[in-house]
């Protein structure tokens, strides 16, 4: 039996963060970095009862920033009632009013 100071190692320790860095990176690229914060911190930018309900969908500039949530079909009047709350909650999260608008669109999930 070899001793364990002879075998040579293959995989060398990697740190935690450059792997959830490595992981991260193809979708904050792909969808941008303020929409990647918006999805992290959903659940504290909208609070507990919105975030139950309601998720960031994509972030588009059509006329200026225009966020994409989608709601549950069951709770779609209510996240539509909660729109004005929703933005000015968004924008006094990243600091200052980035986001123009907010539509709203149907979840086929239940």
């Amino acid at each position: 039996m070899p001793k364990l100071s002879n075998i040579k190692r293959i995989n060398k320790p990697v740190r935690l963060c450059d792997l959830a860095y490595s992981i991260c990176q193809p979708i904050m690229k792909k969808k941008g970095l303020m929409f990647s914060d918006l999805y992290i911190y959903w659940k504290e930018i909208v609070g507990e009862c919105l975030s139950e309900f309601t998720w960031p969908e994509k972030l588009a500039n059509e006329n200026g920033l225009v966020l994409y949530i989608k709601a549950k079909s069951t709770k779609l009047i209510e996240a539509q009632y909660s729109s004005s709350i929703l933005l000015d909650k968004i924008n006094s999260f990243l600091g200052d009013s980035r986001i123009s608008q907010i539509k709203i669109c149907r979840s086929n999930d239940l």
